[in-house]
């Protein structure tokens, strides 16, 4: 059983590149005992219960961080979008709604008419 260390460990490794299949492959192919399969599964649980609220945390500390050229050319955008839409004039009835919707084209529509 005190062998089982590298084998475990080399397991988990395999567990973080590919999955929980990966973590029993190695174990079975390396002869891990089943204690020891236990132990490092237990391992690992306890070790993401604290790693990922953790990080978290750390992360709710900070703002999204954006570059700038992406709010640049979020910007033009929305002016181009703005300049482009035509505004629709209507007394708030439903009627003149479902009549805007029944006139506008699916995407799909637009794409055959291209």
């Amino acid at each position: 059983q005190g062998d089982d260390g590298i084998t475990i460990a080399s397991a988990l490794v395999a567990k973080n590149i590919g999955g929980g299949i990966n973590y029993m492959a190695v174990c079975g192919c390396l002869g891990a005992s089943a204690e020891s399969v236990a132990a490092g599964l237990c391992v690992d649980n306890v070790m993401a219960l604290l790693y990922f609220p953790t990080v978290s945390l750390l992360a709710s500390r900070y703002g999204d961080l954006e570059d700038e050229d992406e709010e640049e050319e979020e910007e033009e955008e929305e002016d181009e979008n703005e300049d482009e839409e035509e505004p629709i004039q209507n007394d708030g009835s439903a009627r003149d709604n479902q009549q805007h919707d029944m006139t506008a084209t699916s995407p799909v529509e637009s794409l055959s008419h291209a």
